[in-house]
């Protein structure tokens, strides 16, 4: 079972409820090296390891994936996988939306979603704060700060007398659409809430609902705006949310104490600062490339080989050697000697 999973209660019920929750056990150069005999790709999901499709073709049981119908999914909750880099996996969520109250437009107050990262995975600043709805405040708090908390993202969504009558494609925050980026280190617990403001209008009535999205940055905002105006019960968005992963909560200063230590030769390990709840990952060391989580993953360089990497002068012989190079300026002396002695006789 994955140690990640996402708890749904409320965006994917179809009835309002006063607490809507995501709760996370949490997670870009594309790896593409995967242990020999293991799958490393379902249909068009590369699948590098430490995750895998298949017993002893995973680091550990956080990161297992299965594959059906050429459809990668995370394994123990079901939820489709998009993609997965060098220190994210993104995924597919299905958002359903928060119903205003028919009488007086109100969303229920503090309708929120929460999320809590564990040792492996976590909501990534990759991913914007994206709110649908008319005369509508969503903001995001830090729950790690104590009383009170500080915003990690909000913005404000309005309406006026155009009621989604709008033609424009983008989330500008006037138009029924707004969205902010989260903070750059993005807290292990936080809470996302949605509110009314601005009663006073009517614009809600022509959109019943709203949304509160948490999508990968680079997602189409055509495809999030085309839900002003047009929200029902039963309807949903299916988006790309973002989770940064890490080889569990250790620092590099212990996990190299560690008998199951992942990073594997010609590889350094690198301290996850962007997350309270810490964690590690591997790269090959300088002059090298591949994957660092497989033995032998990390090659070399061959410097010399590539114009673009041979960064020897001109009249000088690129020698390459494991994991750097030098230029040999010997060559140069021995064809002036030689053009000397060809000379002189």
């Amino acid at each position: 079972m994955w140690s990640f999973f996402i708890l749904l209660t409320g965006l994917l019920s179809k009835e309002t409820t006063q607490v809507s929750a995501i709760r996370i056990w949490s997670s870009s150069a594309i790896l593409s090296s995967q242990r020999p005999g293991c799958p490393e790709r379902c249909g068009n999901v590369t699948i590098p390891f430490p995750f895998g499709i298949g017993k002893k073709c995973y680091f550990n049981e956080a990161f297992e994936v299965s594959c059906d119908n050429n459809t990668a999914f995370s394994h123990g909750n079901g939820l489709p996988v998009q993609h997965i880099s060098m220190d994210s996996i993104t995924l597919y969520i299905t958002f359903t939306p928060f119903l205003y109250n028919k009488s007086s437009g109100k969303n229920i107050y503090n309708d929120y979603l929460q999320a809590t990262s564990n040792e492996y995975f976590s909501i990534s600043n990759k991913n914007n704060l994206v709110a649908i709805g008319c005369d509508i405040y969503a903001y995001a708090k830090d729950l790690d700060t104590g009383s009170g908390g500080s915003i990690v993202s909000q913005c404000a969504s309005f309406c006026g007398n155009s009621t989604y009558n709008v033609s424009s494609s983008y989330c500008t925050g006037n138009n029924g659409c707004c969205q902010s980026e989260l903070s750059k280190i993005v807290p292990r617990d936080f809470n996302m809430y949605i509110q009314t403001m601005n009663t006073a209008e009517t614009s809600w009535t022509s959109s019943n609902c709203t949304y509160y999205l948490i999508v990968e940055k680079g997602s189409s905002e055509f495809d999030f705006t085309q839900l002003r105006g047009k929200c029902k019960e039963d309807d949903h968005y299916e988006g790309r949310m973002a989770l940064d992963w890490v080889i569990g909560n250790l620092s590099c200063n212990k996990a190299t104490r560690m008998p199951k230590y992942a990073c594997t030769k010609n590889s350094r390990c690198i301290d996850d600062t962007t997350r309270p709840a810490g964690g590690y990952r591997c790269d090959c060391s300088s002059g090298y490339e591949g994957n660092p989580y497989l033995l032998h993953g990390c090659q070399d360089i061959d410097e010399c080989a590539s114009p673009k990497r041979n960064p020897c002068p001109n009249n000088t012989r690129c020698v390459n050697t494991l994991g750097t190079y030098h230029c040999d300026s010997n060559n140069v002396r021995h064809m002036l000697a030689k053009q000397l002695s060809i000379g002189i006789v």
